[in-house]
C-alpha cells in the first residue's frame, strides 16, 4: 500500500500541474510517446517538438516525478533538443546532481517552500526554479514564439 500511495500522490501532482496548464490556456499535449519514452506533458505539442527545423526554445518537455533520486537520468533519454524541465516535490537532491542538471538543459522545478529553505541545496542554483516562475517567467517567454507560430496561447491575457 506505500506503493499505492505514492502512486497516488503522483497522480495528484500530474493533475494540479495539469489543471495550472489548463486554466492558463496553454497548449500542451499529454503522455505522448517520444520515441520509446511517454513524458508527463510536452509543450506546445509533439508535432512542434519532432519538428526538426525548429529552434531550441520552440518546444519542451515537463516531466513530474513526487521523489526524483536518480530518476532524472532516465529523464535525460527524452531531451534531445529542448530543455528539459523537471517538477518534483523532492527536497533532498544533492547539489552536485542539480549542477549535473544544468550541464544537460534540465530546469528543476519546485514549490516556493522548497527554494527559499535552508535545509535544500536549490537556492544556489539557477537552474532551479519555483512553479510559480516556471509560470510567469518560463512561460511567458514562449508565448510570443507559439502565437507567431499559430498556436492558440491564452496564458498570461488577464
Amino acid at each position: 500500500s506505500g506503493q499505492r500511495s505514492k502512486s497516488r500522490a503522483g497522480s495528484s501532482f500530474e493533475h494540479h500541474v495539469k489543471r495550472m496548464l489548463e486554466d492558463g490556456g496553454v497548449p500542451f499535449e499529454e503522455q505522448k510517446f517520444i520515441g520509446n519514452q511517454r513524458p508527463d506533458f510536452i509543450l506546445p505539442s509533439l508535432k512542434v517538438f519532432e519538428n526538426k527545423t525548429r529552434k531550441r526554445k520552440d518546444a519542451f518537455i515537463l516531466s513530474l516525478k513526487t521523489l526524483l533520486r536518480e530518476r532524472w537520468k532516465q529523464v535525460l533519454r527524452e531531451n534531445k533538443a529542448s530543455d528539459l524541465f523537471l517538477g518534483t516535490m523532492d527536497d533532498s537532491i544533492a547539489s552536485a546532481s542539480i549542477a549535473d542538471m544544468k550541464d544537460h538543459g534540465i530546469y528543476l522545478v519546485v514549490p516556493e517552500s522548497l527554494k527559499d529553505s535552508t535545509y535544500t541545496e536549490y537556492a544556489e542554483h539557477d537552474n532551479v526554479i519555483t512553479f510559480r516562475e516556471f509560470f510567469r517567467s518560463e512561460l511567458l517567454k514562449r508565448k510570443e514564439i507559439w502565437l507567431k507560430n499559430g498556436l492558440k496561447f491564452d496564458f498570461g491575457s488577464a
